[in-house]
C-alpha cells in the first residue's frame, strides 16, 4: 500500500486483536435491538436518514471490497459518479430520456429504472442493496430532473451539455447537504467549526486533489454508520404500528421492483418528526450479523482493519498531539476524555474482551471511534449519543472535505482561489436552486429535509 492510501504515516506493526477476540466481538457486539435512547436526555436528534446518506456517500468514493472487472472505476472525488456514471454516449442512452432527465420506473415513481430482469440500471449496483438507499438514489435522480426542468437553459438542445450542466448543479447541492446538514449533525462541534466554518487547512492540502481514499477512513472511521443502523424502520404510515425488520429491507439481484409496502415517506427519515438512528457506540443491531453475500459486519470490519494494519485509535490520537499541534489546540483535543471502558451492563462482555486493549492503548481505530462517540467534553452531555468524538471527526472531516474540494480543482490541482472562498464557490455552482431553497428557511442552510420539502411542492 502506498503512502497515498494513508491519512497518517503510521500503521500497526502487529495485529491489535487475536483471532479469538475478533470472533468473540463479532458475537458480543451484536444486540437484538441497538438502542436509540440515552440514559441522559438529549436535545440533539440524529435522524435515521443520515445512516443511509452516509452509505450513499461511501458508495460514491470507496471502491467495493471485492471489485470485479465489470465494476465502475470509483474515484476519491465526491462527484456523484455512482448516480451519473461516466456520462459516455452509452450511459446517457441507457440512463436518460431525450430531455436529459433520468429514466423513470414504468410502475413506481419511487423505484429505480430497471431492466428486463428487474435489475436496477444504475452505475453502482451497491445502491440497490437495500430499499432505503435505493430510494435515496432515486430521490437524487429526481433532484436532477427538477434541475433539468426548471433551471437548465431550455434553448440548449445538446442533451449531453444539458446533463453535464445539471450534474454540476446537483453535485454542488449534494456537497452543501453534506457540509451544512450531514457533517454539521455528525461531527463534534468544535471540529466542525474548524473545518467548515473557519476552513482551516491541517493535514491534507487544499491544492492537491485526493488520489485515493485513506484507509483510516474507509476501513475504520466512516464505518461508524454500521452502529447507527436500526433493527426496524417505519417506512410509511402503513407500517407505523409494525415497523419493518432490517433484513426485510435488504435486496438481492433477484428481488425485483420495490413494493408499495416499502415505499418511503421521507419525513420518517429526515426532519423534526423522523425516527432516530441508533446510537453510535459499540453496539450493533443483530440484523447486521447475516448480511447476504457479506456475513457478520463486525467480523468483516475487524478483519479488514487487521489486514490493512490500521493503527489503534490511541496511536492516531498521539500522532495528532505530536505532529498536528495547531489542530490539536484548535479543537481542544487535550480536553476530550480518555477513551476507556464504560459501565453499560449490555456492553460488559465487549469491555471484558477488550480489557487489555484499553489498558495497553491498542484499541483498533474503528472500535475507538465508536467508543469515543459515547464520550463528550460537554458538561451537560447534550451531544453524547449522536456525534462522533474528536479523532473520528478529524478523520471524517479531512477526507470528506478534500473529497469535495477535489471536484472543483482543475486537473493537477492548485486552485487559485483562497481557501476561505471554497464554500462560496460551491454555493455559486449550486446557483439559483440553492438560493431558492435556503431563502425559505430561517437558518439559510441546505438540509435533506428542506430539499425534499421544496422539490415535493406542487408546481404552479
Amino acid at each position: 500500500m502506498s503512502c497515498n492510501d494513508r491519512l497518517f504515516p503510521i500503521s500497526s506493526s502487529q495485529p491489535l486483536l487475536s483471532g479469538d477476540q475478533i470472533k468473540a466481538l463479532a458475537k458480543h457486539m451484536l444486540s437484538a435491538d441497538a438502542s436509540t435512547t440515552s440514559p441522559i436526555e438529549s436535545t440533539h436528534k440524529y435522524v435515521a436518514g443520515y445512516t443511509y446518506l452516509g452509505q450513499l456517500i461511501a458508495h460514491d468514493i470507496v471502491p467495493k471490497t471485492r471489485p470485479s472487472y465489470f465494476d465502475r472505476m470509483t474515484t476519491p472525488s465526491l462527484n456523484l459518479d455512482s448516480i451519473y456514471g461516466d456520462l459516455s454516449d452509452q450511459t446517457i442512452y441507457f440512463l436518460f430520456d431525450n430531455e436529459g432527465r433520468f429514466q423513470p420506473n414504468s410502475s413506481n415513481s419511487y423505484d429505480l429504472y430497471r431492466g428486463r430482469a428487474n435489475e436496477a440500471l444504475i452505475p453502482d449496483p451497491r445502491n440497490d442493496e437495500n430499499v432505503i438507499v435505493a430510494q435515496l438514489h432515486r430521490l437524487w435522480q429526481q433532484v436532477h430532473n427538477w434541475v433539468i426542468e426548471d433551471f437548465v437553459a431550455p434553448h440548449c438542445r445538446d442533451i449531453k451539455a444539458r446533463i453535464h450542466e445539471a450534474k454540476s448543479i446537483v453535485t454542488a447541492l449534494f456537497h452543501l447537504v453534506v457540509i451544512e446538514d450531514f457533517l454539521f449533525e455528525t461531527l463534534e462541534p468544535e471540529t466542525y467549526n474548524c473545518y467548515f466554518s473557519d476552513w482551516h487547512e491541517y493535514i491534507l492540502q487544499f491544492t492537491h486533489p485526493l488520489t485515493a481514499i485513506p484507509l483510516e477512513f474507509s476501513h475504520a472511521a466512516f464505518r461508524f454508520g454500521h452502529s447507527m443502523t436500526r433493527a426496524r424502520y417505519i417506512l410509511n404510515q402503513d407500517n407505523t404500528d409494525n415497523p419493518v425488520h432490517l433484513l426485510s429491507l435488504i435486496r438481492q439481484r433477484n428481488s425485483g421492483s420495490i413494493s408499495n409496502e416499502h415505499k418511503i415517506d421521507w419525513t420518517n427519515f429526515f426532519g423534526a418528526d423522523a425516527q432516530e438512528a441508533a446510537k453510535i457506540d459499540l453496539q450493533i443491531t443483530s440484523g447486521m450479523d447475516s448480511i447476504p453475500l457479506e456475513g457478520n459486519i463486525v467480523y468483516l470490519n475487524l478483519m479488514a482493519a487487521d489486514h490493512a494494519r490500521i493503527p489503534s485509535g490511541y496511536a492516531v490520537l498521539d500522532w495528532l498531539n505530536t505532529h498536528q499541534k495547531t489542530l490539536a489546540t484548535d479543537i481542544n483535543l487535550a480536553q476530550f476524555p480518555e477513551v476507556t471502558a464504560g459501565a453499560e451492563r449490555n456492553l460488559r462482555p465487549v469491555y471484558d474482551e477488550l480489557t487489555d486493549n484499553f489498558k495497553n492503548r491498542t484499541l483498533p481505530l474503528w472500535l475507538y471511534v465508536l467508543r469515543e462517540s459515547a464520550l463528550s467534553a460537554y458538561p451537560d452531555y447534550r451531544f453524547r449519543k449522536t456525534r462522533l468524538g474528536k479523532v473520528g471527526s478529524v478523520i471524517v472531516a479531512e477526507v470528506l472535505r478534500q473529497s469535495i474540494i477535489s471536484c472543483y480543482l482543475p486537473n493537477g490541482g492548485h486552485h487559485p482561489l483562497d481557501k476561505k472562498t471554497h464554500l462560496e464557490m460551491i454555493k455559486q455552482c449550486a446557483s439559483e436552486p440553492y438560493r431558492q431553497i435556503v431563502t425559505q428557511y430561517p437558518n439559510q442552510k441546505l438540509s435533506m429535509s428542506n430539499l425534499i420539502t421544496f422539490i415535493s411542492k406542487p408546481k404552479g
